[in-house]
């Protein structure tokens, strides 16, 4: 790993003809250059960007890569194990079955690992349990109130701005002139309503749905389910073709500065959002210290709510895994995951009879 892996990186991230959906740090570096040899490098940034610790995190690509169509197709329905690294090398993908073989990597630097393979099998969200999250499983949570750092970060707060709950949903509608109608709220367009659009048959996806559904009614909303099948997500989200739908994203840092970019900042929403916003937005990555870029960050996402809100948090929701009482060091990662850190792999095993 030298200065031409750093610079291919920054390249297919910020020139055209690679397909990304967002170059992140990468966008705001000038120049990836070699400060004495290929193994020592000095970076030069077109403007201050904090927090730096996220650059060249855990996204680098091999050199190879510098070729559009490598990168593009290159590992469409094949992988070739000169462009990856790790404890394990891939022995055999099947694309059609959705199966995936990997064996020890004889070049790997690091600790060896322990199995001699590891076969993973992609199954279909049908097969996920919906009681993973809502029903029979010994998990209670408050509502929480930001989408940008977890209730246990030293720096959380509920920048939700109202207070949650049936009947304060009732008094903000009864406020606006509705009235109780039968089960709902009703002014003279008719009922409080609205639909949620979920996608394919993900049994977790359809129990929330049904839990909102459920939910809005006490609050005397009406809601319907609205079910597309898979194939019309790109339409449907891209065309806003949906009064709500959810969806979820990885765990979250220390840090609330990336989040509060990339969720309030118009830019992210086809203009959707305010001037003032978008500048507090593009102050973040000018302060030096987390703790500044945090409080600025909370000021973002309680005036976004208030004034724009078109997310809010409805659950962080537990990570579950059922794995076999022999499997060892493997399952639930919390913050540990396995491609970032290669232990994970190397460590997991079978517990010893």
């Amino acid at each position: 790993m030298d200065v031409k892996a750093l610079q291919v990186t920054h390249k297919t991230l910020t020139e055209e003809g690679y397909n990304i959906v967002d170059p992140g740090v990468y966008a705001h570096i000038a120049s990836i250059e070699e400060d004495g040899d290929a193994f020592s490098v000095k970076i030069t940034m077109t403007e201050p960007y904090y927090p730096i610790e996220g650059l060249f995190g855990t996204g680098l690509v091999h050199p190879a890569m510098e070729d559009p169509a490598i990168f593009n197709d290159g590992l469409l329905d094949t992988i070739n194990n000169d462009y990856l690294s790790g404890p394990y090398k891939v022995d055999n993908w099947d694309s059609a079955q959705k199966v995936l073989t990997v064996v020890p990597n004889e070049n790997w630097w690091g600790e060896k690992p322990l199995l001699d393979r590891i076969t993973f099998r992609q199954m279909e969200a049908s097969a996920a349990r919906a009681a993973v999250r809502f029903n029979g499983l010994n998990w209670t949570e408050e509502v929480p109130g930001s989408m940008m750092l977890m209730p246990f970060a030293i720096d959380y707060q509920d920048n939700y701005p109202t207070e949650t709950g049936a009947e304060a949903a009732k008094k903000i509608l009864t406020d606006a002139g509705y009235s109780q109608n039968g089960d709902y709220l009703a002014n003279s367009s008719g009922n409080a309503k609205f639909a949620i659009t979920t996608f394919s048959d993900d049994p977790v996806s359809s129990a929330t749905a049904q839990t909102i559904v459920q939910q809005m009614k006490a609050a005397g909303i009406e809601c319907n389910i609205d079910n597309q099948p898979d194939a019309n997500f790109s339409t449907v989200i891209g065309n806003k073709e949906y009064d709500v739908t959810f969806s979820g994203y990885g765990i979250l840092g220390e840090d609330a500065s990336g989040s509060a970019e990339y969720f309030y900042h118009s830019a992210t929403y086809n203009g959707i959002g305010t001037d003032e916003i978008d500048a507090m937005c593009e102050r973040l990555r000018t302060i030096e210290s987390m703790e500044e870029r945090n409080a600025l960050s909370n000021e973002i996402e309680k005036k976004h709510m208030a004034e724009v809100a078109t997310m809010i948090p409805i659950i962080n929701g537990p990570e579950i895994w059922f794995c076999k009482t022999t499997l060892a060091n493997y399952g639930a990662f919390l913050f540990a995951r396995p491609y970032p850190n290669p232990s994970a792999y190397i460590n997991a095993g079978w517990v010893k009879e």
